[in-house]
């Protein structure tokens, strides 16, 4: 039989359509664990239930030892019980409607590789929490809960340089910022890159970085275009190889093992630091930076990450019903996508061992396809969010897709430009925009995205 939990709807309990259909989705003996001995059931504690998920997926963001203390970017610590009680029902809103944790490529995609350090939450986790959330809330015996964990990141093993600005950046307190900044590895010959992550000084402000390589010969004018400035987008200088992304609680960002992204001599790095804005008058300072693990000794596989997308045209952009040419343009209250094809080239024909999805405030859904003699996913991308970027690393045990010479890449990119969407409308808000209206390719809030970034693997020259 089925079990449905019984729903309170009052003023604080408030059960989303998404919990029934869960609940309904799990067939079950029982809204808890039968015993062994009596048969009867038992219930669901934060000890032994609840506290292995939150420690494992949460910490990253929620840490801190009071919500005057925090030490992580969640607006509340989650490491007690009397910490996950008072915010009990809105855990039970994000984790069920897998807004939280943010990991948006959590949706189906038939036949695509696992993801290495997937924090997201499986059908039997959201449904532990939703049977905590709609019974007593019980502590349980606090002996059984795990340790709380040391540390909430992974560092870098065998990290060569720690890169830091000069200075410390002062975010606006009224806006989230996207900062640049460029920072010098002084790399006298050729490297690769094979680990970078994150490290963070105010962490209840840096909610994550994107780092790309500079060439020496390309320096001056990255730091003249972006350096210091808003520079919101996953291509805030066109045409740089990507090296990576970090976010609190995550593992490092490495190629596979045997590769490296390549670094020239003289190369930069171009930092871009999301610095999420959620404490008004009392955000801090940050001089968070960025580390880097680098060999001079080229190994055996290339690994690149190649940016794909944003066509303006055809033969890359197609048709959409109603157009008569292929042109990219979002318009306003109506749903809409847009599609384009990339093929083959030799810099794209290789195994693919990462990707990512980029859009704007309006993008919703975004899905990947490689097309050939069959189809592959390789992302389906659902409840999209431009504030919670990430690269999607595959587990190379499995066996990674291959682009080949006769393989088309699909983007998808679904939008939703009206005034129902309110993340978009936030984001008009913060631009000085009181209404939605057509939106064109660009690079600000008012404009719009659609970019795929795809990992390739490949050997040494």
């Amino acid at each position: 039989m089925q079990c449905i939990p019984y729903l309170f709807f009052n003023s604080t309990r408030i059960a989303s359509l998404s919990a029934v259909l869960l609940a309904m989705s799990l067939p079950l003996a029982s809204c808890g664990k039968e015993s062994e001995d009596t048969g009867e059931a038992e219930g669901i504690t934060w000890a032994e239930h609840v506290a292995p998920i939150l420690y494992r997926s949460c910490m990253g963001c929620h840490s801190g030892s009071s919500v005057w203390d925090m030490e992580g970017i969640g607006h509340f610590p989650l490491e007690t019980h009397r910490d996950a009680e008072s915010v009990a029902i809105y855990i039970q809103q994000v984790a069920l409607s897998k807004r939280m944790p943010p990991w948006p490529g959590v949706a189906e995609c038939e036949g695509r590789p696992a993801f290495l350090d997937d924090p997201s939450l499986s059908k039997d986790e959201r449904l532990t929490i939703l049977e905590w959330t709609e019974s007593d809330l019980a502590e349980g015996d606090p002996s059984l809960a795990p340790p709380l964990p040391e540390s909430v990141d992974t560092e870098l093993e065998g990290q060569t340089h720690a890169l830091y600005p000069a200075s410390e950046t002062q975010p606006d307190p009224d806006f989230d910022g996207y900062p640049c900044l460029l920072l010098d590895p002084e790399l006298a010959s050729d490297h690769w890159l094979t680990g970078l992550q994150g490290l963070p000084d105010n962490r209840a402000l840096l909610a994550s970085l994107v780092a790309w390589a500079v060439p020496p010969d390309r320096v001056e004018e990255v730091k003249e275009s972006v350096e210091g400035s808003h520079c919101f987008g996953l291509e805030p200088a066109p045409g740089l190889d990507l090296l990576g992304s970090w976010s609190p609680g995550s593992a490092p960002f490495e190629p596979p093992t045997g590769s490296g992204i390549p670094m020239p001599a003289g190369s930069q790095v171009l930092v871009r630091f999301h610095h999420h804005v959620w404490q008004g008058e009392d955000v801090a300072p940050d001089r968070s930076g960025v580390g880097l693990r680098l060999t001079a000794t080229q190994p055996d596989q290339i690994a690149r990450m190649i940016a794909l997308g944003n066509a303006t045209g055809s033969p890359e952009l197609q048709v959409q019903g109603g157009e008569s040419s292929a042109e990219f343009k979002v318009p306003v209250n109506r749903p809409h996508i847009e599609e384009m094809h990339y093929g083959a080239t030799s810099d794209r024909i290789g195994s693919i061992w990462a990707v990512g999805a980029w859009m704007h405030w309006s993008g919703i859904e975004m899905t990947l396809t490689l097309s050939g003699s069959e189809d592959s996913c390789l992302l389906a991308v659902e409840e999209w969010r431009p504030d919670w970027v990430r690269l999607y690393r595959y587990d190379s045990s499995d066996t990674l897709p291959s682009w080949g010479n006769q393989d088309t890449l699909r983007i998808r990119c679904f939008y939703e430009n009206s005034t129902h969407n309110d993340l978009l409308m936030e984001a008009l808000e913060e631009a000085g925009q009181e209404e939605p209206a057509d939106m064109l390719l660009g690079d600000s809030y008012t404009d719009e995205a659609c970019l795929a970034v795809v990992g390739i693997l490949q050997a040494a020259p």
